[in-house]
C-alpha cells in the first residue's frame, strides 16, 4: 500500500476525490506529498485526471511497508512514454483493481460501506492506498522507483505524452482513466457497476452541468465559514500536538492533511443534511457522494473544472498553513492548463 494523506485530496477535490471533480488527477499530482506526509501509514492516480474530487488520505502503515512489497527496480524507467506504455499502465492497473491485490484491498474498505459518517475520511484513505499501490506496484516493473519519486516522475512523462497526443488517444485514454475510477468507487462502496449504470449513470452529465456543479462546490469550499473552520481546527490540533516528541513534520502535515478532508467532506458535501449535493441533484449522504463522484467522472479534464477546483484548493490548502501545498498545487494547475491549450491547439489543426 502507498499512504495518501493528500492523494485523498483527490476525493476532496472531486469530493477530491477525485477529489469530486479533480480526483484522479489530484491524487496523482499529490502522490509525492502523500508518500512523504504518509511515512508512518499505510497507504491517483497517474492517469491525469483532475478529480477534485478533492481531492484527496490517512492510515496505520507506512511508505516503507509500500516499497517493501514492491522488488526494487533492477531497471530504468522509460526516457518518454508512449501509446502503448501509457495504455499499458492503465490497464495493468485495472487488472488488478478487478482481480488482483488492489481488489482485496478494496473489498476490505467496502466491508464498511453505508456505516457512519464519521468514517466516510478514513475509507476514502484506505480505498486510495488500494487504488494508488496498485498503481505504484504497475511502475515499479517499468523501473519506476516505488515512492513518491517514481510516481512523480511518471505523472510528469504523462502530461508530456498527453500535451501532444492527438484527440483520439487523448479521448480513449480519458474514458479509460474513467472506466477505472468508477470501478475503484463501485468496489470500495459496494455499489455494482451495473447498478450505478442504471442509476445516476444513465444519462451522460453534461458539460455545462459539470462546470456549473463545480463552481457550486468551489464557492462552497471558499465560503468564510468553511475556511475559518479549517483554520481553527487546525490551530487547535496543532497546539494540542505542540510539546509532544512523537509530532514531528511529517505527522503534523499528515495531521493537517486528514483534517482538511474531514471540513471538506463532513462540512462541504455533507454539511447541512447533503444540502449541496442535493443541489447538485444528488441524494444526501454517502450514496450521493459517491454517485456525484462517479458521474463526474466523464468531466475530469475539463478545463473550467479544473480551473474551479483548483482554485478553491488552494484557498484551503492556505487556510490549512500548507503553504508548499499551495505552491505545488499552483504550478500543477498552470502546467496542466498549457497542456490542455497545447491539446486544443493540435485538435484544431487536425
Amino acid at each position: 500500500t502507498v499512504p495518501t494523506s493528500n492523494l485523498n485530496l483527490k476525493h476532496t477535490m472531486l469530493a477530491h476525490h477525485f477529489l469530486a471533480a479533480n480526483s484522479r488527477k489530484l491524487a496523482a499530482q499529490f502522490v509525492s506529498r502523500s508518500v512523504r506526509f504518509s511515512v508512518s501509514s499505510n497507504t491517483s492516480s497517474s492517469d491525469g485526471r483532475i478529480s477534485s474530487t478533492i481531492l484527496q488520505r490517512r492510515s496505520s502503515s507506512s511508505t516503507s511497508s509500500a516499497a517493501a512489497a514492491v522488488p526494487a527496480a533492477t531497471v530504468s524507467p522509460p526516457a518518454n512514454l508512449n501509446e502503448e506504455i501509457v495504455f499499458g499502465v492503465q490497464n495493468a492497473t485495472l487488472l488488478l483493481i478487478q482481480h488482483g491485490l488492489g481488489k482485496r484491498q478494496l473489498l476490505e474498505v467496502a466491508k464498511g460501506a453505508r456505516g457512519p459518517q464519521s468514517t466516510l475520511v478514513t475509507r476514502w484513505q484506505k480505498m486510495m492506498q488500494g487504488y494508488l499501490g496498485s498503481q505504484v506496484h504497475i511502475l515499479a516493473g517499468l523501473g519506476y522507483s516505488p515512492d513518491e519519486n517514481g510516481v512523480a516522475l511518471y505523472q510528469y512523462q504523462y502530461n508530456e505524452f498527453m500535451s501532444t497526443a492527438d484527440p483520439d488517444t487523448q479521448e480513449r485514454l480519458r474514458k479509460l482513466g474513467r472506466d477505472v475510477w468508477r470501478r475503484v468507487l463501485s468496489i470500495s462502496f459496494d455499489v455494482p457497476i451495473e447498478q450505478m449504470m442504471k442509476g445516476y449513470l444513465s444519462q451522460e452529465m453534461s458539460t455545462v452541468d459539470a462546470r456549473n456543479i463545480m463552481f457550486k462546490i468551489a464557492q462552497k469550499m471558499m465560503g468564510p465559514s468553511i475556511l475559518e473552520s479549517i483554520s481553527k481546527q487546525i490551530a487547535n490540533k496543532t497546539a494540542a500536538a505542540t510539546g509532544s516528541t512523537s509530532n514531528d513534520e511529517s505527522t503534523l502535515m499528515a495531521m493537517k492533511h486528514t483534517l482538511l478532508q474531514q471540513v471538506l467532506v463532513n462540512e462541504v458535501y455533507l454539511g447541512d443534511n447533503g444540502k449541496l449535493l442535493e443541489e447538485c441533484g444528488f441524494p444526501s449522504g454517502e450514496e450521493g457522494y459517491v454517485a456525484l463522484q462517479c458521474a463526474i467522472a466523464e468531466h475530469q479534464t475539463d478545463p473550467l473544472v479544473a480551473q474551479y477546483m483548483g482554485g478553491a484548493m488552494m484557498r484551503v490548502l492556505q487556510a490549512a498553513g500548507l503553504d508548499g501545498a499551495t505552491r505545488e498545487m499552483a504550478s500543477n494547475i498552470n502546467k496542466h492548463a498549457n497542456n490542455a491549450t497545447i491539446a486544443d491547439q493540435n485538435s484544431t489543426s487536425k
